[in-house]
């Protein structure tokens, strides 16, 4: 494998991982049920966007402030979004960097 296929092969691996993927379905369950609970006359609509910005922070709650991005509905599913992903691939290169610390180690005794 060529040196600049590496960090795209990295960052694959990462997004591939078990764990990873079930975060990211989390936060997408996490977002529809925003969406149903927001749509609605309910009580829980109010802070229903809370959430998945609670679910996805660093990332998703300093686009969320940031000045010049779309705000609204727009800006928070922007916002959830890229957290998300920004915190799938941390989680996923993160496990596989202790699978590969264990591989190395070997077995113990």
């Amino acid at each position: 494998m060529t040196e600049s296929n590496r960090p795209l092969h990295t960052l694959f691996r990462a997004l591939t991982n078990v764990v990873a993927v079930g975060y990211l379905a989390c936060c997408v369950l996490l977002l529809a049920w925003a969406h149903s609970v927001s749509s609605g006359d309910t009580t829980d609509a109010s802070l229903a966007g809370v959430w998945p910005l609670f679910a996805t922070l660093p990332v998703s709650f300093v686009l969320f402030l940031t000045p010049g991005l779309p705000g609204g509905p727009g800006g928070l599913v922007l916002a959830v979004c890229v957290g998300a992903l920004a915190n799938a691939i941390v989680i996923g290169a993160t496990l596989e960097a202790l699978r590969s610390d264990r591989r190395r180690a070997g077995p113990t005794a």
